[in-house]
């Protein structure tokens, strides 16, 4: 029984050994592999971007927000995904920081953000109601 124990703990810190070895090998077995880095969506200057998130209050600071209307925007990650959904609150004073409600998603610093269009604008309206009108 003894060696028995003692074979199994040898076997088990032989494979966790194994598993912790030092190779700097990055190997993908399964699943869906990202874009490359040079097919990323290109920032530039003066684009909308996300430069501060509060996950607890629920809002986004955007630079170069000013060129964006009021409404509903959208984020959109460096892979050229939609990653949040977002309102835009009104602008207080000259700036060109905007801030915005996060309606849907989980949008991270450097994304992008674009007006909604159109369509989507009054999907959206109807399910995101102000609680004034």
């Amino acid at each position: 029984m003894i060696q028995r124990l003692s074979l199994l703990s040898t076997l088990a810190l032989t494979l966790l050994l194994a598993a912790c070895s030092s190779s700097n090998e990055v190997r993908i077995t399964e699943g869906i592999q990202e874009k490359e880095p040079s097919s990323l969506n290109p920032v530039t200057a003066g684009t909308p971007i996300i430069v501060h998130t509060d996950t607890s209050a629920r809002l986004v600071t955007i630079r170069y927000g000013s060129s964006l209307p009021e409404g509903f925007l959208v984020c959109i990650n460096r892979m050229g995904r939609e990653s949040a959904l977002l309102k835009a609150l009104p602008l207080k004073g000259a700036t060109s920081l905007r801030t915005a409600e996060i309606l849907e998603g989980k949008p991270s610093v450097n994304d992008s953000v674009v007006q909604a269009s159109p369509e989507r604008s009054l999907e959206l309206g109807k399910i995101y109601r102000d609680p004034d009108a």
